[in-house]
């Protein structure tokens, strides 16, 4: 998941990590090109709640949705 975050985030693109471990997040938003161009949650997948949550915040933020790339293992 950290690779193809930062391989998108080289190409331009918009993101949103989630992950359980926030200290990995935190350390995946240094290595992308332009960390204000995401922002990260701490959820677990398993949560539908925590989905709705990253729904209703993503679409705050960046106002849509395009891509959903679930990379959970």
């Amino acid at each position: 998941g950290r690779k193809l975050a930062v391989d998108l985030s080289e190409r331009g693109a918009i993101l949103v990590l989630t992950d359980i471990n926030e200290d990995g997040l935190k350390e995946t938003l240094t290595l992308l090109k332009n960390p204000d161009h995401a922002f990260i949650l701490k959820m677990d997948v398993r949560d539908y709640g925590a989905w709705v949550n990253l729904i209703q915040k993503t679409k705050e933020k960046w106002g849509r949705i395009d891509y959903l790339l679930n990379v959970a293992g």
